[in-house]
C-alpha cells in the first residue's frame, strides 16, 4: 500500500493575516510600459534612459519577469498585465500636469 501524504500548513504561515487594505494577489493589475527613441516610462512616470546602468538591470528583470514590484506598484506577487505600447520613432513628452477641477 502506498503512504498518504497530507499538507498541513505550519503555524507561523497560518498565524500572518494579509495586510489590511492589500490587493489581492489574485488580481492582475494592467500596468503600462512605453518605449520611447532615448528610453522607456511606466504609466505615466519619468523617462527612463537606455543608457542608464540601473535602468538596463530594470529592464533585464522586466524581459524575464520580475520587475521589482515598487516600479509597478502592486504587491509582492500580485499578478500583473504589463501592456507594451511601443512608440519608439517618437522621443518621450512628459505628461501634462493635472489641471484642478473648476467645478
Amino acid at each position: 500500500m502506498a503512504p498518504t501524504h497530507t499538507h498541513t500548513p505550519t503555524p507561523a504561515a497560518a498565524a500572518v493575516p494579509p495586510p489590511p487594505n492589500s490587493l489581492s494577489t489574485e488580481t492582475a493589475a494592467v500596468r503600462h510600459v512605453t518605449f520611447w527613441r532615448n528610453g522607456f516610462s511606466f504609466g505615466d512616470g519619468a523617462l527612463l534612459a537606455y543608457g542608464d546602468p540601473a535602468n538596463q538591470a530594470l529592464l533585464a528583470q522586466v524581459n524575464a519577469g520580475l520587475a521589482p514590484p515598487r516600479i509597478l506598484n502592486v504587491v509582492p506577487g500580485q499578478l500583473v498585465e504589463l501592456r507594451v505600447a511601443k512608440r519608439i520613432t517618437e522621443d518621450y513628452t512628459p505628461p501634462l500636469p493635472a489641471r484642478p477641477s473648476s467645478s
